[in-house]
């Protein structure tokens, strides 16, 4: 299931991490002009890519251990991350305009 899990980062982040490098008009409609933020938030996409890279390089050299550990952090984070980001900005995708849950104004 580690693997799955090392997977499924993968498919999901490279395009996406490719999408923003293209800076196309639809990715700044979805996820706003260029800015540190958004720099910060494909830094953070980029970490979780290179660490579910890192995790099935681990397991192809029989480090399975090392993988798990690896995968225990790095789950972890992406778990407290988007339940973070439910509560700053609501249940919203970058998609469309909800109100947040807790900050007051949209963003």
């Amino acid at each position: 299931m580690i693997i799955v899990s090392f997977i499924v980062n993968l498919v999901v982040l490279v395009p996406l991490l490719m999408a923003f490098a293209g800076q196309s008009d639809a990715m700044t409609s979805a996820f706003g002009p260029n800015t540190d933020a958004r720099r910060i938030l494909i830094a953070v996409y980029a970490a979780i890519a290179l660490l579910s890279a890192a995790g099935l390089a681990l397991i192809a050299i029989g480090h399975s251990q090392a993988a798990t550990t690896l995968a225990v952090g790095l789950f972890s984070v992406q778990v407290v991350y988007k339940l973070l980001t439910v509560f700053l900005i609501g249940l919203s995708s970058p998609l469309s305009s909800q109100t947040s849950l807790w900050w007051p104004c949209t963003p």
